[in-house]
């Protein structure tokens, strides 16, 4: 096959880039209190750490903020902020986060880089308290105080910033707990990262105790060239022990301590909030993820009050937002119509205030009369993000006021004068633009003045694909992406599906991100015609498209991957008998699955750090979709790779790390196992450190290099 050489070809190490080109944003942005300074992080495509920079808004300078020498100047990312960046997905190196308070009128600044913290002053580059040469797990300020809480050594503590004292405010039990912490499947699969939260007038702290010794240890061996070290891990299997957490408040100087009983029948903490000084939001959920409670916990009274109930077939996911309005209400969403809406708390009953076929994506912000909520919705697409403005006093939400159609971040000062746009779309790189408010939230385009914007470039020649709709069975619509090779040919051309197909994710998305897939754009660049679809089970459709893969993984899915699959065969006349597939992950569960299920359609896949039996996946992730082992052996069987092992006759290439301990190693190591008995030739690349996300350039780089090459190499 022989086409015009192509300007600035694709080459591996773009693909392996930490940042794909035209894909530069402003990383975690923040405006300071006094709406002075616009803070944000951000790297460059040739380097993987993060860097701390700050906007000045009087005249829209940039600078990069050098942080000043830490006492504990040891190289490399700790054991605990390691594992933190694997739960946020974080693949950077440098500063991995900041945050911003006020200590006597002068703003500081809290930052990790790398595990280690410092606080400093941003405007005078000084240190004001250099943490780095203690082993601390998230700390935070306290607000109102000169303090700053941290887990230290198992316990929770506090540091004076101002005389350097550090005082224990909670410690274990007993052997075997841990204060102050999230558990495994808290962080992983609830979004709760945090196990305490001081109030806003830095009074009270509430944390968890976790008790782990009913989960047994899984040992991971991290092997390198210098060392050999046995890691243990509490991961809780599906069907087996949760640990055990328990909730307690003390003062924050350790006294007035009492527990915070769990409502009965509700083994899940999913979100602790602050709404106001004497009000603390606790949100449980059932062990099936089907029932919520939300609750009001008042300190100075020491009582609970029910805020809200919701019971949701076949499972709830978990609202993630709250804001106490004036009234005592409280704002929130809610899917309780089988969409994510507004909706008021207003005793006890929950009001909708938006409806239709669309989702509300995130409440950005509050004004200060709680008249208005800035939205991001999929109002106009399932596969956009638009801005919108809902006015609570006259129940209306605004038209999007999105000047370019696509994907956005939004972020609104804490004043309310500015708001920071971040968007992009398949013709589009990502663009960060600007917005001075004339005046506090109101509903329209007109009070919103362009300040500024700044472009994401790209040296390389990237075709969007383009967006298809393949019809399903139902009725409804499965929306996929089409990347063609450079001469726009696809008749007689092999076909490679791009999987992901799991439930909470969307791969087609109107993003910059989906022209930026250089693995996808590079097998294009090499005559193959690249594919992805979202059937049934992905998000952002509602939960009607969702729930279909409800106690049954492995199983519709599959028959629309090959629905879209024949539908691009049957309208570009590829070539049938050359078709691909990967995936990661759920991906990798997927790839395997099609490749053995579905194997006279697959000449060739690659698996990247695959469940190969969900009995070997997590409590929280697995029970929430497919029930546990005892209740639904049947569909655990089917979803088994193992189960149908002696079905996948194509060539299969598996890479996974050695050390992952989210999906571990032993599934691939079974998987091979039983290949063995069926003389099923299986091909494997081992990461020795590499977890579930690989984060060092030359293993990506490897993983790019051979996957490319094995998916080619059977199909041209």
């Amino acid at each position: 096959m022989t086409w015009k050489p192509i300007l600035n070809p694709i080459t591996y190490k773009d693909v392996a880039s930490s940042t794909p080109p035209g894909s530069f944003t402003w990383i975690s942005p923040k405006f300071s209190a006094d709406e002075e300074h616009l803070y944000y992080l951000a790297t460059t495509s040739e380097s993987s750490e993060l860097s701390l920079y700050c906007l000045d808004l009087s005249d829209l300078s940039v600078r990069r903020l050098e942080i000043p020498k830490r006492a504990n100047t040891t190289s490399g990312v700790t054991l605990e902020e390691d594992l933190r960046r694997q739960r946020l997905r974080i693949s950077f190196f440098g500063v991995a986060g900041y945050e911003l308070f006020s200590l006597a009128g002068r703003e500081l600044m809290l930052i990790n880089t790398d595990g280690h913290y410092l606080v400093m002053d941003p405007k005078r580059l000084e240190i004001v308290l250099d943490l780095s040469d203690l082993a601390l797990t998230n700390p935070t300020h306290v607000p109102s105080t000169t303090k700053i809480a941290a887990i230290e050594e198992n316990c929770l503590v506090t540091i004076d910033l101002l005389t350097k004292e550090r005082e224990v405010v909670a410690s274990p039990s007993r052997q075997g707990v841990s204060v102050g912490v999230a558990e495994y499947v808290a962080q992983e699969e609830l979004d709760r990262t945090d196990g305490y939260w001081p109030s806003p007038d830095g009074r009270w702290i509430a944390y968890t105790e976790v008790d782990e010794t009913v989960v047994p240890t899984f040992p991971i061996v991290r092997i390198d060239e210098t060392s050999v070290n046995l890691e243990q891990y509490r991961y809780p299997f599906a069907g087996e022990d949760n640990a055990s957490v328990s909730l307690f408040i003390c003062g924050i100087e350790g006294d007035k301590l009492r527990q915070i009983e769990f409502p009965t029948g509700y083994e899940y903490l999913s979100l602790a909030k602050w709404l106001s000084v004497d009000r603390l939001l606790l949100q449980f959920l059932d062990r099936p993820q089907r029932r919520q409670r939300v609750v009001i916990y008042n300190p100075a009274e020491d009582k609970t009050y029910e805020l809200l109930s919701e019971e949701i077939d076949p499972w709830i996911n978990a609202t993630p937002q709250y804001e106490l309005l004036h009234d005592g209400s409280v704002l929130t969403t809610t899917e309780a119509s089988g969409r994510r809406h507004l909706c008021l708390i207003v005793e006890g009953s929950a009001v909708a205030l938006t409806e239709g076929d669309f989702d509300v994506n995130e409440i950005v912000s509050l004004s200060h009369e709680h008249r208005y909520v800035v939205v991001t919705t999929n109002y106009l697409s399932p596969l956009e993000n638009s801005l919108q403005i809902y006015d609570i006093r006259e129940r209306r939400l605004s038209e999007p006021l999105d000047l370019v159609r696509g994907s956005r971040q939004v972020v609104v000062s804490k004043g309310q004068r500015w708001l920071l746009e971040q968007h992009s779309n398949r013709e589009q790189p990502f663009e960060t633009r600007l917005y001075l408010f004339d005046e506090p939230i109101i509903c329209g385009k007109d009070h919103l003045s362009a300040t500024k914007k700044w472009h994401s470039h790209t040296p390389l020649t990237l075709k969007p694909p383009r967006l298809i709709e393949v019809p399903l069975s139902g009725g409804e619509v499965m929306y996929g992406l089409l990347y063609l090779p450079p001469d726009g040919i696809s008749k007689n051309r092999p076909v490679v599906v791009n999987v992901y197909g799991g439930p909470h994710f969307q791969m087609v998305r109107e993003s910059w991100s989906q022209t930026a897939d250089l693995q996808a754009q590079l097998l294009a660049q090499n005559g193959v015609v690249v594919v992805k679809f979202d059937n049934r089970g992905s998000a952002g459709r509602g939960k009607s498209f969702e729930a279909p893969i409800y106690r049954a993984m492995g199983t519709v899915e599959l028959d629309d991957q090959i629905t879209g699959l024949s539908y691009i065969h049957s309208n570009f006349d590829t070539d049938e008998s050359s078709v691909g597939v990967y995936g990661w992950s759920y991906g990798g569960f997927m790839t395997l699955s099609l490749l053995a299920k579905r194997s006279s359609t697959f000449k060739v896949g690659v698996a990247g750090a695959p469940v190969v039996d969900f009995r070997w996946y997590d409590t929280a992730y697995t029970e929430r979709y497919m029930g546990t082992p005892s209740d639904n052996p049947e569909g655990y069987s089917h979803a088994s790779i193992l189960s149908h092992i002696e079905q996948l006759k194509a060539p299969c290439l598996i890479i996974h790390g050695l050390i992952d301990e989210n999906v571990h190693f032993r599934n691939t190591a079974a998987l091979l196992e039983r290949a063995m008995q069926y003389d099923t030739e299986l091909e494997l690349m081992a990461l020795p450190t590499s977890r579930h996300a690989p984060t060092l350039q030359s293993t990506r780089l490897s993983i790019v290099k051979r996957r490319t090459e094995f998916l080619l190499d059977h199909l041209l």
